[in-house]
């Protein structure tokens, strides 16, 4: 239901709603969840004065970033929803594809990371990315939307998922989301006990950090490197550093 609302198909929401309530008086005699009709609150449609255009899906972006920044996660997450919706109305007949893809990437980050969401919708916001993207599908939204779907806790999905993020950052010379992929694949490579690979995969993302001067995430690179198993492999020897190339 919460994902039919972010896509702005609230009469299917409402028809969810309606069915959940049902379900839940016919197995377990109980009320309809609060959270639900919670949930639901939000449910109307987009105030129509609002004009659905690049510069106003691009506000509501930043705006719920901000939000988000500042500790109101709700208010942000309403935000981003908010963007989505009319970021699918924007350009019709001909919308703007680019756009929904990253509208929905934003919100999907900010479900997994703001709001610990790692379920169905976000899964389903990042797969519709993934389809809105352009067909060859190498582009920085992309390899965001992978980077999403391997933070989860299926491991073999994820390190394909990373892997194919990393790949694209590469294709499209983000340094530093190619270095934010390859030190998730290697928390899953340690999290899977492969201390070799997880190594390996840390000291490129490490190299890639230090090479950006992205001294915010090298906190987290060199804490997985430490890791929670024990010593890793020690490091490459001087001068086995990989290019970015």
């Amino acid at each position: 239901m919460k994902a039919l609302v972010a896509l702005g198909e609230h009469r299917r929401a409402r028809d969810q709603v309606a069915k959940c309530a049902e379900l839940y008086h016919r197995e377990l005699g109980l009320p309809l969840p609060e959270e639900v009709r919670l949930a639901l609150a939000d449910s109307g449609p987009a105030d129509p004065r609002i004009p659905a255009n690049l510069a106003t899906v691009r506000s509501y972006l930043d705006a719920g970033s901000a939000s988000l920044s500042a500790g109101a996660v709700d208010r942000g997450l309403d935000q981003l929803r908010l963007a989505v919706v009319l970021a699918q109305r924007a350009g019709q007949p001909k919308p703007d594809r680019h756009l929904i893809a990253e509208s929905l990437v934003t919100l999907a980050g900010a479900l997994i990371h703001q709001a610990g969401g790692r379920g169905a919708e976000v899964a389903d916001f990042l797969h519709r990315a993934l389809s809105a993207e352009a067909p060859d599908g190498v582009s920085r939204t992309a390899a965001a939307a992978l980077r999403e779907l391997g933070y989860t806790a299926y491991y073999e999905d994820a390190v394909a998922a990373f892997t194919e993020s990393g790949r694209l950052a590469k294709a499209v010379r983000n340094r530093r989301q190619q270095a934010f992929s390859e030190a998730l694949l290697g928390r899953v490579h340690l999290l899977r006990g492969e201390l070799g690979p997880a190594a390996a995969s840390l000291d490129h993302a490490q190299d890639w950090v230090a090479d950006e001067h992205w001294t915010a995430f090298e906190p987290f690179v060199a804490g997985v490197r430490r890791g929670p198993r024990g010593n890793l492999p020690c490091r490459r020897p001087a001068g086995g550093r990989r290019s970015f190339d």
